[in-house]
């Protein structure tokens, strides 16, 4: 049975991840004069659209309604370092400390303060290292829909093919991302991973999620369904 001391331990938790808001927006140089044309008539860009939902035990699909989307870089910088990697760290580095509580429905929300304090990890490495391109943020609509344009797809924010593996003949590169989504859907406060890619090959573009078949062009289009974590919370 839970008690009133719990319940206020579940409900702070709670606000403490429906109030997290990033405010980590992409930012890219801006030219100006003769250039400025130019620049625009160069630049490729991307985007990825999704709707994020769960399947309830009973069969219902409940959407993500207002949820906090945040797209991570996985290029690395001069530092060896990306977005991607701070947050992957920042994963491992509470998993090994371990959880502070045995209540079930507190390690459940445990768990999904661990991926806000990741999420905030890899925001403040952005910002203080002005590398405004590796993180960026979305929230989806009332029907768990959203859609993050302006990815700068050029040498600067992605991966060389022939950097990564200097024996290849294939002239490209790749624009690897982590996308993470935290948010309530129906009675459960839960969080979403997922992986993307934009990749160029001899100046054709394609992109694939998390391993699976090419498709042409540059705006990607995904379904999360499968949280990593879901917890039923009734109260807010």
């Amino acid at each position: 049975m839970v008690t009133m001391n719990q319940r206020i331990v579940f409900v702070a938790m709670i606000v403490i991840w429906t109030s997290f808001r990033v405010c980590g927006q992409a930012k890219t140089e801006k030219p100006t004069g003769a250039t400025k044309q130019q620049h625009a008539q160069s630049k490729t860009l991307g985007s990825i659209s999704g709707r994020v939902f769960l399947i309830t035990e009973a069969g219902d699909l409940k959407p993500a309604r207002f949820a906090n989307v945040y797209l991570m870089s996985q290029t690395s910088d001069k530092s060896d370092n990306s977005a991607s990697m701070v947050f992957l760290e920042k994963e491992t580095e509470q998993l090994q400390s371990g959880l502070t509580t045995t209540i079930p429905e507190a390690k459940c929300l445990e768990y999904l303060l661990w991926a806000t304090n990741s999420v905030q990890a890899a925001a403040t490495w952005a910002q203080e290292n002005k590398e405004y391109y590796q993180f960026t943020g979305a929230n989806t609509d009332e029907d768990g829909a959203f859609r993050i344009t302006g990815i700068v797809l050029s040498s600067r924010t992605g991966q060389s093919l022939r950097a990564l593996n200097p024996g290849t003949k294939i002239d490209g590169f790749v624009w690897n991302y982590t996308v993470v989504v935290r948010g309530r859907a129906g009675a459960n406060e839960a969080y979403w991973n997922a992986n993307a890619r934009f990749l160029q090959i001899n100046g054709k573009f394609s992109w694939s999620l998390s391993g699976g078949d090419l498709q042409p062009g540059t705006d990607i289009s995904m379904k999360l369904g499968s949280p990593e974590t879901a917890c039923l919370v009734m109260a807010r």
